[in-house]
């Protein structure tokens, strides 16, 4: 009888473990963690590491798209777990280690109206943010080695001298480069910043303009658009467009015919037309004073809000400008996108208003607000 009940408890043990297979050696085996039944309400990722940690390779998860408040099953919840399709597997067998592992656990429904998530080489950032950024990155890579300031002044030499009548030889008609006006030079005709406009990179040496604004001492106005390129040498202007006039008058004049003439080497500036900052003088008593150079207003700018932002103030020029405008007094009108930081070290992105007045050497904040 007792070799009887041995032989049966033998027969048994070979006949649980058949499902699975077993080896001596265990060469591309894996053992079964917990039970199906200890597995239930478990999170199903946990399962998942639980059989890769025993060498399964071969496991699948499954949605049971049941829940409605999450309050009786918690999403990822394990219902069951199979075995080479047995739900009533036992722990600690060796199976083959690609034996198929499914592990069904519950998740909310999904709502059909909602939009599919997107792909892994789909962009999630909308397209216009897309050129945004693409257009703010390339004007601050340019701007390290065409500062766009060396642009537009570039721009107001050029326009100058295409309009001015003194820089002609006896002739009347021949031009005379070495009387080109400089930047610095106010004297007689010259043109003053109204409005900055709209500067982008066009490639890697060239900078464009939209809406570019400047005065004459009669106080007509320039509208244009227009490209600087540096060739390394001097900058050059070119795809002039635009209109000198009164605004919204009927009788214009279209720039672009300075482009178009046959002679015009008030289009090429050398980089000495530009070096210098721009003055004006007192007609009263012929002293010259600072006008106010847009840098040095920004440097005013910048030193009033560190000084009330201590820990730490930093202007987002070319990153986020938001707003930038030279009035007919001279001040500037500056909004801008700042970082400004407290005592603790803690960061906050903000936008800084403010209108610097006065002179080059000698300017100062007229007002400024943080918000």
């Amino acid at each position: 009888m007792k070799k009887i009940i041995a032989l049966l408890i033998a027969l048994a043990m070979i006949f649980g473990l058949a499902a699975c297979g077993d080896s001596s050696k265990h060469e591309g085996e894996a053992k079964t963690p917990s039970g199906s039944s200890a597995q239930k309400g478990r999170d199903y990722q946990d399962v998942v590491n639980n059989f890769k940690d025993k060498g399964f390779t071969n496991i699948k998860t499954e949605e049971l798209a049941d829940l409605v408040t999450g309050w009786i099953h918690k999403e990822g919840e394990v219902e069951s777990v199979s075995v080479g399709g047995d739900k009533d597997y036992s722990p600690d067998v060796w199976c083959p280690n690609d034996v198929e592992v499914v592990i069904t656990y519950h998740t909310f429904p999904k709502d059909e109206t909602e939009s599919p998530e997107p792909s892994p080489t789909e962009s999630v950032i909308p397209s216009a943010s897309v050129d945004e950024a693409a257009i703010k990155a390339a004007a601050a890579k340019l701007e390290t080695s065409f500062p766009v300031e060396k642009a537009k002044r570039s721009a107001i030499v050029a326009l100058t001298n295409s309009y001015a009548t003194d820089v002609f030889k006896t002739d009347g008609s021949t031009y005379d480069t070495s009387k080109f006006h400089s930047f610095a030079d106010m004297s007689g005709f010259y043109l003053k910043l109204y409005v900055e406009g709209n500067w982008t990179a066009k490639n890697d040496n060239t900078w464009h303009v939209e809406n570019l604004r400047l005065a004459t001492p009669e106080d007509s106005t320039i509208e244009a658009a227009l490209d600087v390129c540096f060739d390394g040498t001097n900058y050059q202007i070119s795809n002039i467009t635009g209109t000198l006039g009164n605004s919204g008058s009927s009788n214009n004049v279209d720039i672009s015919e300075i482009e178009s003439a046959k002679n015009h080497p008030y289009l090429t500036v050398p980089p000495n037309l530009i070096a210098d900052d721009r003055y004006v003088v007192d007609t009263d008593t012929q002293s010259s004073s600072g006008f106010l150079d847009k840098n040095a207003a920004i440097s005013a700018f910048e030193e009033y809000g560190a000084s009330l932002y201590p820990y730490g103030f930093k202007c987002h020029w070319i990153a986020d400008l938001i707003d930038e405008e030279q009035s007919s007094d001279g001040s500037w009108y500056f909004k801008v996108g700042v970082t400004i930081k407290n005592e603790y070290g803690t960061k906050v992105d903000a936008v800084a208003t403010g209108i610097v007045g006065g002179t080059t050497y000698d300017c100062s904040v007229v007002s400024f607000d943080v918000s």
